[in-house]
């Protein structure tokens, strides 16, 4: 989802094509950074490669902000800031990375919790928000019944650490490197016809 994410903003920001479909109108995006450590966000950066839409750096056309978790509905004076600094920048879209690091791991179980939650993401802007939601790392083998997994119907597997190598060995080969109780393996990738990073074999049948 981040990756996809950061491919969005830029794409948004350079008015490239994204899934296959041209974007008729650019949009200047704020990518809040919350789910990693602060230096490896930005080794990361360091790592995105070239758009084969628009010939330019996966960094250039969006900005990014790195903050420490647990902030959202939790800490008035970087709220503020972070809606001062959206307005002054002109953004149309704010990206959230991602939902339990930012409000602080809270019980997506409890109502209350969510309503406040919402209301500050709500006070944050009212523009467009694009909130990131990873699944809970929990314990092997304890079964975790807080309702905070991911959603969607293609995963790779369940329980797992993906890290995506974008600086590539080659301009359309990269590498995903998965990491978790039931799988520890290397995925070769290659690029899809419009700059999407897709298995270069058929791993969801085998």
């Amino acid at each position: 989802k981040s990756i996809l994410s950061q491919q969005l903003a830029h794409e948004l920001g350079c008015g490239g094509t994204l899934l296959g479909h041209p974007i008729d109108q650019k949009l200047k995006v704020l990518y809040v950074q919350s789910d990693l450590p602060e230096m490896e966000w930005a080794e990361q950066m360091k790592s995105l490669d070239v758009c084969p839409s628009c010939q330019r750096p996966f960094t250039e056309g969006w900005d990014t902000v790195w903050i420490e978790q647990g902030w959202l509905a939790k800490n008035p004076r970087i709220e503020t800031e972070l809606k001062n600094a959206f307005k002054a920048g002109e953004y149309g879209l704010l990206i959230l990375d991602s939902l339990l690091t930012i409000s602080g791991y809270a019980d997506l179980n409890d109502l209350g919790v969510v309503g406040r939650v919402r209301s500050a993401m709500e006070r944050l802007t009212p523009m467009p928000k694009w909130l990131i939601h990873h699944k809970r790392k929990g314990t092997p083998g304890v079964p975790d019944k807080s309702n905070v997994s991911s959603v969607g119907h293609n995963s790779l597997a369940a329980g797992v650490s993906a890290l995506l190598d974008l600086s590539a060995t080659a301009r359309d080969q990269g590498s995903l490197i998965i990491q978790g109780r039931f799988v520890r393996s290397d995925l070769d990738l290659i690029r899809g016809p419009h700059g999407i990073w897709l298995p270069a074999k058929d791993v969801m049948r085998g």
